[in-house]
């Protein structure tokens, strides 16, 4: 959260929620309003975890519809 809000990404206005997927290591920001914002949230989790694989699509179906950035952090790169 504090990385979203460094690179001027703010909770409820850029996106909805953070998910944390605890067995499978993973990140998924959701409800995100532009493909434009995803990319930006691509790039801080790539720089906070090192990693450069993401599942980014738009899920127009649930609560949170919008932009979904999806991400998988191997053990060693959890600060």
């Amino acid at each position: 959260m504090e990385r979203l809000e460094a690179a001027n990404l703010v909770w409820l206005r850029d996106f909805s929620s953070i998910d944390l997927g605890h067995e499978e290591h993973s990140l998924e920001i959701c409800g995100i309003g532009s493909e434009s914002t995803a990319r930006k949230i691509e790039t801080v989790l790539a720089s906070a975890f090192g990693v450069r694989n993401f599942n980014t699509w738009f899920k127009d179906f649930g609560i949170e519809i919008g932009w979904v950035v999806e991400v998988f952090i191997p053990l060693h790169h959890i600060p």
